[in-house]
């Protein structure tokens, strides 16, 4: 049985398109990752329900026309019209997570939003939750006990990377934690 802890939400079926039951959907993820997902999910009458699809076409910015298997009619399309869609979350993590070969320097800048940094120095640990490319030296954004502290994304500060545990620990100048 699948439940809710297992599920990430990342759309909605918005409405029928055609008469061959193929329904119009908007999603909150990359629609790339949709095609990685062995199966979208949607609660009927309280349980998750997994249904296969046969294709997936690109309709505008973040809309996908999905036909689901089984599904022939617009009156088999309305019970899904205006329900929310859901993926197994290890699919959409599996999907949205670059391959890591163990060289970071493969991996965007941007990939690290959301990893805990710690500093080896201090011991003081922040979470990064943004990335400032505005300029040649890229800045982490962590936030440090609420205060927005930038830190140079350089290699010379990061002593290791984890990415299963999504953890960086670098070693800090003295002092770069207490600027505001």
């Amino acid at each position: 049985m699948i439940t809710a802890s297992q599920l990430t939400k990342i759309g909605k079926y918005n409405k029928i398109h055609g008469v061959a039951g193929e329904l119009s959907a908007s999603f909150t993820c990359e629609v790339e990752a949709v095609s990685h997902c062995r199966c979208l999910i949607s609660s009927i009458n309280g349980i998750f329900v997994p249904f296969f699809y046969s294709s997936l076409r690109p309709k505008g910015v973040g809309s996908l026309l999905v036909k689901i298997d089984g599904i022939k009619s617009e009156q088999d399309a309305k019970l899904l019209v205006g329900k929310d869609v859901f993926a197994l979350t290890t699919d959409i993590d599996s999907a949205t997570t670059p391959n890591f070969t163990g060289d970071e320097d493969e991996l965007p800048v941007d990939f690290f939003i959301g990893f805990a940094l710690r500093d080896s120095v201090t011991g003081r640990e922040g979470k990064i939750v943004d990335v400032d490319t505005s300029t040649d030296n890229y800045l982490f954004v962590a936030d440090f006990q609420g205060t927005d502290v930038f830190v140079p994304a350089v290699d010379d500060f990061i002593e290791s990377v984890d990415v299963d545990s999504k953890l960086i620990v670098m070693a800090l100048p003295d002092g770069l934690l207490d600027l505001k």
